[in-house]
C-alpha cells in the first residue's frame, strides 16, 4: 500500500469507530495505518483508547509497545 491508501484506510477506520466504538479490529487497523504514515503519537492515542475499552486485549498492548519503540 502507498501513503494515500493508508490515509484513506485510516479515515475509514475512524468512521467505523465513530459508528461502533466496540469494534476492536478498527482500533488495531487504525493504529497500524497511522504507524505506516509515521503518526506515532496519534497511533499511541488510538491504542490507548482501545486498551481502555478492552483492557484484557493483549494484542493492543503489544501493538502499543511496538509503536513506542519506533
Amino acid at each position: 500500500m502507498n501513503l494515500s491508501q493508508y490515509s484513506e484506510a485510516s479515515e475509514t477506520f475512524k468512521k467505523v469507530i465513530n459508528i461502533n466504538s466496540k469494534n476492536i479490529s478498527a482500533y488495531y487497523n487504525l493504529g497500524f495505518s497511522l504507524i505506516k504514515m509515521n503518526k506515532y503519537e496519534e497511533a499511541d492515542k488510538i491504542y490507548t483508547n482501545g486498551i481502555d475499552l478492552f483492557p484484557v486485549e493483549d494484542g493492543l498492548l503489544n501493538n502499543k509497545g511496538f509503536n513506542l519503540v519506533n
